[in-house]
């Protein structure tokens, strides 16, 4: 059955002690900061005055205006946070502090649920990602961030545009350290995990017009690094782990850049598809009855064939018993799939979260993108128009409409959405005709009661 979460995790001790031993040396330290008050005090008001000049705390995505949206809360408890002062000086301010803590204290348990990581290597990725923040600006900026965007109302534009910049400063300096970085050559796995941190931070946020320099950018950083074998050697108990990271940043921006943006370039990371490709074409005749019989006829590509394949392989492999502490499904849209390939491709993505670790995460909501995934289905022509398509979309349908956190859809969009396929198809009199459609493609039982609470909600029989 599909749950709604409630409240924080819970909390891991040892963490804890190790997070606030670390803090007290960090307070300990700034008593003999040779910055006096006053001092502070003017660096804010520096901060403000070459703000746009520096274009730290103004980035906006190119072209677009900061009009209103509604976003759903998408994560616990906001951190009583004053915008203005998350970074007053130097590295370790007050709030950037506060919100690298709250992730080591809160985030990381979920995180590690996500990665589907046994107990002895949570720990050794906890006490990893601790060890490189503590030492490294990069990445507790990262963090920082991670934590800061993943607050109620954070991709809010009318939030952005009430606070006068300062919504941006967290992603600014990100950003300023990404840079020094890179600009000392310095290339390595604390520098790929903190741009893909920037990436999915972007990605949250809706500035899909910077999705294709951050794609571009990272290819260029992995070639440097070795290719992707060579990504989290550094850290060799974990290494798979930050290699799945890295596969979850770059699909979910690829996938949203070239659904919002056709006609954008990428680079072909071959090296990735080649890590990914675990399907094997023999396990073609296992596919749903559903999607046998659009194959038959020819309605699906190659590329989508070698990805519903995939998709079966992963789906077959999975434990129901475990599914709260997987890995999702992920793999990088290959060259040749078609605009409707591409939203069934997103689809199969929201599945897999749901039945994965992903689907209690906190940041899981990031990841699905219900309301963004509803909008491709509606607006997808192809599967409206193409009547062999019906049962296909009304199981399209019922996955973006059913995350696994339901608070986080929005009602009325998913109505109309209901509703439209309804007109589509009048003959769906009662929910056992919907069911065994959806039985005709892939299917689970620990999915069935959320589906069918979707569709009861509106069918006139119910």
């Amino acid at each position: 059955m599909f749950i709604n979460i409630q409240g924080p995790p819970t909390r891991d001790a040892r963490i804890r002690r190790m997070v606030n031993l670390h803090l007290s040396k960090v307070a300990k330290s700034k008593r003999k900061s040779k910055y006096d008050v006053n001092e502070e005090e003017a660096d804010q008001q520096r901060l403000q005055k070459t703000r746009i000049g520096q274009g730290l705390d103004t980035v906006k995505e190119p072209g677009k205006d900061c009009a209103a949206v509604n976003v759903p809360n998408a994560g616990p408890s906001p951190l009583p946070v004053k915008l203005e002062s998350f970074y007053p000086s130097g590295r370790q301010g007050k709030m950037a502090a506060e919100a690298w803590r709250d992730y080591f204290t809160q985030f990381v348990h979920s995180d590690m649920k996500a990665q589907g990581l046994s107990l002895t290597r949570r720990n050794a990725y906890a006490a990893t990602l601790f060890a490189w923040s503590s030492e490294h600006d990069v990445l507790f900026s990262a963090l920082a961030a991670w934590r800061f965007y993943c607050l109620p109302g954070s991709s809010s534009t009318s939030l952005r545009k009430t606070s006068f910049g300062t919504f941006d400063a967290p992603r600014a300096r990100l950003l300023k350290n990404i840079h020094e970085k890179l600009e000392k050559q310095e290339v390595d796995d604390i520098l790929i995990l903190s741009i893909c941190i920037a990436m999915t931070v972007d990605h949250h946020l809706g500035y899909t017009g910077f999705g294709e320099a951050h794609l571009k950018g990272i290819d260029t950083v992995i070639k440097m690094r070795g290719g992707f074998s060579s990504v989290g050697t550094s850290a060799p108990e974990i290494e798979d782990t930050f290699r799945y990271s890295a596969v979850l940043a770059i699909s979910a921006v690829k996938l949203a850049t070239e659904l919002e943006s056709p006609q954008s370039t990428f680079p072909p990371f071959a090296s990735l598809s080649d890590h990914l490709k675990s399907s094997d074409e023999t396990n073609r005749h296992l596919l749903p009855a559903g999607f046998q019989s659009l194959i038959s006829r020819q309605f699906f590509s190659q590329p989508m064939i070698e990805v519903l394949v995939s998709f079966q392989t992963w789906w077959a492999g999975q434990d129901e018993t475990k599914a709260g502490a997987s890995r999702s499904w992920r793999g990088i849209t290959p060259p040749g799939l078609a605009k409707f390939e591409k939203a069934i491709f997103a689809v199969l993505s929201c599945l897999g979260d749901d039945v994965s670790g992903i689907g209690t995460q906190h940041e899981g909501p990031m990841w699905r993108r219900t309301k963004q995934r509803m909008k491709t289905i509606e607006n997808e022509t192809m599967l409206w128009e193409q009547g062999e398509f019906s049962n296909l979309l009304i199981w399209l349908v019922t996955i973006v409409a059913s995350p696994r956190q339901i608070d986080t859809c929005p009602v009325e969009q998913r109505n109309i959405l209901l509703d439209k396929t309804m007109e589509l198809r009048p003959d769906l009199k009662d929910i056992n005709a919907v069911e065994r459609i959806l039985r005709g493609f892939f299917f689970r039982e620990s999915c069935a009661t959320a589906w069918r609470q979707v569709w009861e909600s509106r069918l006139p029989s119910s």
